[in-house]
């Protein structure tokens, strides 16, 4: 009678331990899948182009999604371009559910067909993959690497991404002077419409070629500026392209204003935001007393740190790093 219990207790205890075994390993997988989602709330800005599946249609105009604003909220995922040229407009997009998996980048570069700057980048790391679906097929995915990059898909193309970042409103005018590199595209101007060259590529209906003029960015290729480098002083600002000088102006002095982001972002026609999770941002503005009717660089500054700013030249605004 007493083996017969010990039997009948030994088992009931391994009953509970492989049912523990069970479940706890799922429960790991739903907090897991929990925070990886919830990390993921908030607003993004696509920063840079990474790699294009091969027989994709848009690789010869990712540039079109560059400084795209996406906001992934419990419900619903909003890009700032829908689908170029036939939706130049917001996206909104409702979700139902949500998977998460493994991926090996080397195996699915390879499956996809992804050309080779994604096997450079990401070699053979292991990648989750969270997929936001509508439907089966109306979805959108994200990427997460090892070193916790987070890169989206758009039309056949990867992208980086990066969260929104808090800006100061206390620098000083001293802290402006120096050199600044630019680094990327922050945003499209509200009346964009895309270039004309990939338009073209396209094999659209070349009739509507006139609504891509100067105005709507027909010429505006915003790589062009990458690596650029804005040089401020007390008395000038200039921009210049390698050792070429593209534009100089003297300037008088400095103004410096507290402003509402949104209202700014709405006077100045900034389509895809700042960038900038603060409801106010801190503005410095070159004066001078020149006249000209165009300037490729803007004379307004605007603020993230001392090591960053926001400036537009031509049709867009980029991000600038201090150099010095």
């Amino acid at each position: 009678m007493g083996r017969k219990w010990k039997y009948k207790l030994i088992t009931f205890i391994a009953l509970i331990v492989l049912c523990l075994f069970m479940i706890f390993p799922k429960v790991h997988l739903i907090n897991d899948k929990t925070n990886i989602v919830k990390n993921l709330q908030g607003k993004w800005k696509v920063t840079e182009f990474l790699a294009c599946e091969q027989y994709g249609v848009s690789y010869s105009y990712y540039d079109h999604f560059l400084g795209r604003s996406i906001t992934i909220t419990p419900k619903q995922i909003i890009t700032s371009l829908d689908y170029w040229p036939e939706k130049i407009e917001h996206s909104y997009m409702t979700y139902d559910d949500i998977e998460v998996k493994t991926i090996n980048a080397y195996q699915y570069g390879a499956k996809e067909r992804i050309n080779e700057s994604w096997f450079e980048k990401l070699g053979n790391q292991e990648l989750l993959e969270v997929k936001f679906l509508n439907s089966p097929s109306n979805y959108m995915i994200f990427y997460i690497t090892e070193t916790g990059e987070m890169l989206c898909s758009y039309l056949s193309n990867y992208y980086y991404m990066k969260p929104y970042v808090e800006a100061v409103t206390n620098l000083k005018q001293e802290q402006l002077y120096g050199q600044w590199r630019v680094e990327r595209l922050i945003s499209y101007q509200n009346n964009w419409k895309g270039n004309a060259k990939a338009y073209l590529e396209t094999g659209q209906n070349f009739e509507n070629i006139d609504i891509y003029e100067e105005e709507t960015g027909a010429n505006f290729y915003p790589e062009i500026y990458y690596e650029n480098r804005i040089l401020i002083s007390e008395n000038s600002i200039s921009l210049w392209q390698k050792e070429t000088l593209l534009e100089e102006h003297s300037i008088s002095e400095y103004n410096v204003q507290i402003c509402n982001k949104n209202l700014y972002q709405k006077q100045n026609g900034i389509y895809d935001e700042l960038g900038i999770i603060d409801e106010n941002i801190q503005i410095f503005t070159a004066i001078s007393s020149e006249k000209v009717d165009s300037m490729l660089l803007d004379r307004e500054f605007i603020v993230i740190n001392d090591k960053e700013l926001i400036v537009k030249i031509h049709q867009g605004w980029y991000l600038v790093t201090k150099e010095n």
